[in-house]
C-alpha cells in the first residue's frame, strides 16, 4: 500500500496550514504537561521498540524468537526472563553486568512513567514559604498515588509534579535508547 501524493503533500505542509486537531479542553493548571507528555510518551515508544529489537537478538533462533514474543514480555516485564536471556547470549563479564544494571534503571524509569501517566493529577493549594512569613499560597499539580504497604491496606500519597518530572521522564527514556546502541557497539567488538 502507497500513500497518495496528498497525503504526502499533507503531512509536508506546515503546521499553521494543516486543519487543527481537535482536542479535549484543559485547565490551566494541568495545560503545562501536554507538551512534556507528549515526548515522554514518543520517547518512551522509541526506546521500546528498540528494547524489543535489541532482546530478540540476544535471544537464540527458535519459538520465542518472535517480535511479538519479546514484546509481549517486555510489555509485561517479565525481569527474570529478561536476566535469563541476558545472562544466556553475553558472555563478556563487564558488558553482562552492566546490561543487568540498564535493566534495573529501566524498570525504574518505567516505574516513573507508570506513575505519572497513571496517576490522578489534582490542583492542589500549598503555601509559600514557612506560614506566617506572609508568603501566600500557590495552586500545584498532585499526583495522587495510592501505594500498596502490605498485602491487606494501602496508602494515599500526594505529591507534586511539574513538567520538569514529565521531561526528566522523557529524557531519560532518550537516554536508555541511546545506551543501547552503545551495548549493540560493544556486543559486536567482543
Amino acid at each position: 500500500m502507497t500513500d497518495s501524493a496528498d497525503d504526502i503533500a499533507a503531512l509536508r505542509a506546515p503546521l499553521a496550514e494543516r486543519r487543527p486537531l481537535r482536542l479535549p479542553p484543559v485547565d490551566v493548571y494541568r495545560q503545562p504537561l501536554i507538551e512534556p507528555l507528549g515526548y515522554m510518551v514518543l520517547h518512551a515508544s522509541w526506546f521500546e521498540n528498540r528494547m524489543f529489537s535489541f532482546i530478540g537478538l540476544l535471544l537464540p533462533f527458535g519459538p520465542d524468537t518472535t517480535l511479538e514474543q519479546v514484546a509481549h514480555k517486555l510489555r509485561n516485564w517479565d525481569l527474570p526472563w529478561l536476566e535469563k536471556v541476558v545472562r544466556g547470549a553475553i558472555v563478556d563479564e563487564q558488558l553482562l553486568e552492566d546490561v543487568v544494571e540498564f535493566l534495573g534503571r529501566v524498570e525504574r524509569v518505567r516505574g516513573n512513567r507508570h506513575r505519572l501517566v497513571h496517576d490522578a493529577m489534582e490542583v492542589g493549594i500549598l503555601p509559600i514559604g514557612q506560614l506566617g512569613d506572609g508568603g501566600g499560597y500557590r495552586a500545584v499539580l498532585l499526583r495522587e498515588e495510592y501505594a500498596k504497604v502490605d498485602k491487606s491496606r494501602s496508602i494515599r500519597q500526594m505529591t507534586p509534579v511539574t513538567p520538569e518530572d514529565v521531561a526528566q521522564v522523557a529524557y531519560a527514556f532518550y537516554d536508555l535508547g541511546l545506551e543501547i546502541d552503545t551495548f549493540l557497539g560493544r556486543l559486536t567488538s567482543s
